[in-house]
């Protein structure tokens, strides 16, 4: 396997990340042809030897200079959310889970990228005490696993959180944190850490001026050789409760950080079209509610969105800057449905579905991951999208059709 590194063309988050790989010791046996890392330091914080073949290294070491690309013009994103891991016995269910629809997607075709979106753990779950740090990088080292062995790689936005716990050397990871996560032991920037050390995350700290630990965008580009930006995906953190001044209610997305994406999206737009965006986060957007009641959908609801009482202005933003084709968010775990205003058929609203068996469950559907796939047309370089869900038996789901018909809950 080549791996292609692109770097000139990567925003420069060196300083945001403060990554530093180093290498002692490289032994290559001349049957097995593999390599093994005896010192690997991140921050000076991890200190255990690794192995990894030598193909899995070009591919998946150099955290945050990935460069995820289009191949045969297809490029796969699988959705996973809500895992909560924190129990042994809920992540003995939750890892077949993972295992199962990582693998029957990838017996399909290529995955390019997993996406999480927040509650990897349940940190209110564990201990506030140094064992309990240690509890919570084992569950996410323990959920990157599956991950790893299959040589994906993957990134996470995180949620923002209120919380002034002091930072300790004990955690780090890579996904979009959600409104548990840092509930506990480890803040957020603690799992981002966690994250980040471990082969294969994407996951970055963001401009530390936008409230939330990683608010950034990846870039996927149109083929291993080219240079051209083709697609993005914005990973967001919404905050664990509450809204600007507004106290009640879910979290949201800040109106800083609402003007980052725009001012992202104006650069890489410059004076061509808008690039075709994903986005994802955990909380829903306050549209949420709206376009259930009023639009055609694909998918279920069985419990009312959770979102914010304020509305930051998101939703107008994506269709004002007319690049993010689909926002994507974890948090309810009994919705899946996806839909779209006939005012802006452009813009859909999407629920993963809940992957981890932990905390509650989805109810009447099976866990599962949501998958969307770009395919970019060869004479226009155009991209389109599908999306299904794959669900813990293997099975990919034909999400039924729903015509609106109203609720009971007419706002957040």
């Amino acid at each position: 396997m080549v791996a292609h590194f692109v770097t000139n063309h990567v925003p420069d988050r060196t300083s945001e990340r403060a990554f530093f790989v180093k290498f002692f010791s490289i032994e290559i046996k001349s049957r097995e042809k593999t390599l093994k890392v005896f010192s690997l330091r991140v921050r000076s914080q991890l200190k255990k030897q690794r192995k990894m073949k030598v193909y899995f290294y070009l591919c998946c070491l150099v955290v945050g200079l990935h460069a995820l690309h289009f191949s045969n013009y297809t490029f796969k994103i699988m959705q996973l959310t809500d895992l909560h891991f924190a129990h042994e016995i809920d992540d003995l269910l939750t890892l077949p889970i993972m295992e199962a629809v990582l693998d029957a997607e990838m017996q399909e075709s290529p995955v390019g990228v997993v996406i999480m979106t927040g509650d990897i753990i349940s940190g209110s779950e564990m201990n506030n005490s140094t064992e309990g740090k240690r509890h919570a990088q084992e569950e996410w080292e323990k959920m990157a696993q599956p991950l790893i062995d299959r040589g994906l790689v993957w990134a996470i936005t995180s949620f923002r959180s209120s919380a002034n716990r002091s930072l300790t050397p004990l955690c780090f990871i890579s996904f979009r944190f959600g409104n548990h996560d840092d509930m506990g032991p480890c803040t957020r920037e603690e799992l981002m850490t966690i994250d980040q050390s471990l082969t294969g995350s994407l996951s970055q700290f963001g401009p530390s001026d936008l409230p939330g630990v990683s608010n950034y965008w990846l870039p996927i580009y149109s083929s291993a050789e080219e240079t051209e930006i083709a697609a993005i995906l914005y990973l967001i953190a919404s905050s664990d409760g509450g809204c600007e001044d507004v106290p009640d209610g879910d979290g949201c997305v800040s109106y800083n950080q609402v003007d980052w994406y725009k001012s992202i999206s104006r650069e890489q737009t410059g004076a061509g079209k808008p690039k075709f965006s994903l986005m994802f986060s955990h909380i829903p957007l306050p549209e949420y509610v709206d376009v259930w009641n009023n639009e055609t959908c694909y998918g279920t609801r069985y419990e009312d969105a959770c979102c914010p009482h304020l509305n930051t202005g998101l939703y107008d933003a994506m269709v004002e800057m007319g690049d993010v084709r689909a926002f994507l968010c974890g948090h309810d775990h009994r919705n899946d449905y996806c839909g779209a205003f006939a005012a802006h058929p452009e813009v859909s609203l999407c629920y993963g579905r809940k992957s981890g068996w932990g905390y509650y469950e989805p109810w009447r559907m099976l866990h599962g991951s949501r998958v969307i796939e770009l395919t970019m047309d060869p004479q226009t370089l155009d991209i389109s999208y599908s999306m299904w869900i794959r669900n813990k038996d293997g099975e990919k789901e034909v999400q039924e059709l729903h015509f609106p018909e109203g609720s009971d809950q007419t706002e957040c």
